[in-house]
């Protein structure tokens, strides 16, 4: 009997784990990067969800130089008139739109704002657009038709890799070469992440158990400030795929799934901690620690306050490890659920290998769930309520 790994591995129709091999990928994309710097100073992706979140993970998470690149990933009108009322970031960036399916309302109300503000009778040199190419009957999206008519750059979206499955497509790869983060390296993380294969199944089993337990929180509370745009990444990764209410075959789904949140360090011993000890939601908790932390930051000399002697000669990061480690223990003395993570260090690779390793751990879980992880059918009935009031409403 093939595990769930071996299922998702032996999917073909599944793009995201092969993107690791797509050698062709990683070589357009840090080309294309370095086109761009040639010309512009500043990236500015327009792009929601998954068009926007993996690579804000990458930019920010690895980037040397991440001040380089703006995310335009909500259609608030207060941040849009920020960022592009900035006269030098009109005149000297790169724009780029992000869209899988190429009919995201927001992306259309961006572009209708930001083209009059251009001042560029070309526009061919100031954007470009990531998106789906034709599908099999040659018929395509409405922003690909519009890019086409404009003569705007159009890199392909790979057909079978789902929007936030795509951090390691040109969606997320582009930005972060602009922001030289080395490709190479994260390209390496993603590659031992497949190869890994007990690694997956041996998580998915510990969050399968979980769910069974009725535990409908799963908090991942890093103690590594690198990975804070990580969190978000997987938090969408983990809702809009696990959060399914029927199996692939339409019946109810009888084991819930959880709601993932995020919590960071030490802060959050001051806010949350509380509720997980003695609140009555059923809650998992996994620690995310960097190895290499528990040695560093400066000694402490403990005189500095009264009643901080003991303090002497501890390392800064020995605390923070101590504090993290000592949580995990009182909420187990409480009776939580709770898995530990532990990376042997933050680099490109780790961060490649993690992204990587949560992808596969959710398919494996859909597996294990029979539900389809791939799509999100729940979101569209929002979108649906959207377009009608907009197209009724009289002007």
């Amino acid at each position: 009997m093939k595990s769930p790994i071996d299922i998702i591995l032996s999917r073909k129709d599944l793009g995201f784990w092969q993107l690791p091999e797509r050698e062709s990928i990683w070589r357009e994309s840090q080309q294309f990067a370095g086109r761009l710097k040639e010309h512009a100073d500043h990236l500015v992706v327009l792009g929601m969800g998954g068009s926007a979140l993996g690579g804000k993970c990458l930019v920010e998470c690895l980037g040397e130089h991440p001040t380089r690149v703006t995310f335009l990933a909500n259609s608030d009108p207060t941040d849009f008139a920020r960022v592009l009322g900035a006269s030098e970031l009109l005149e000297s960036a790169h724009f780029l739109a992000v869209s899988k399916s190429g009919t995201t309302l927001e992306l259309a109300c961006m572009l209708d704002v930001l083209l009059p503000r251009l001042n560029a009778r070309n526009i061919s040199s100031r954007l470009s657009v990531i998106t789906e190419p034709a599908n099999s009957d040659g018929v395509k999206n409405p922003l690909r038709r519009w890019a086409e008519e404009k003569s705007l750059h159009i890199i392909d979206h790979p057909l079978d890799v789902g929007g936030r499955f795509s951090a390691l497509t040109p969606v997320g790869l582009i930005p972060a070469a602009f922001a030289g983060v080395k490709l190479h390296e994260l390209r390496m993380g993603a590659q031992r992440a497949v190869a890994e294969r007990k690694v997956v199944d041996d998580w998915a089993a510990k969050f399968f158990e979980s769910f069974k337990r009725g535990e409908v929180i799963t908090a991942f509370w890093s103690y590594v400030d690198e990975l804070h745009s990580f969190l978000p990444w997987l938090q969408q990764l983990w809702a809009e795929s696990l959060g399914k209410g029927k199996k692939r075959n339409g019946e109810h789904c009888s084991i819930a799934t959880s709601v993932p949140v995020a919590y960071e360090g030490t802060c959050d011993q001051h806010s949350v901690l509380q509720q997980l000890m003695e609140g009555v939601t059923p809650t998992a908790i996994v620690f995310i620690r960097d190895k290499q932390k528990q040695s560093s930051g400066p000694e402490l000399n403990g005189e500095t306050i009264d009643g901080y002697s003991y303090l002497k000669s501890y390392r800064l990061g020995e605390v923070f490890d101590t504090q993290s480690r000592s949580t995990e223990q009182a909420l187990k003395e409480a009776g939580r659920t709770t898995m530990s993570l532990e990376i042997p260090d933050f680099s490109a690779s780790t961060l490649g290998y993690l992204m990587m390793t949560f992808e596969l751990v959710v398919g494996a879980l859909g597996e294990l769930l029979d539900v389809d992880v791939f799509n999100q059918p729940g979101v569209e009935l929002g979108k649906k309520i959207t377009k009608t009031k907009l197209q009724s409403a009289t002007r």
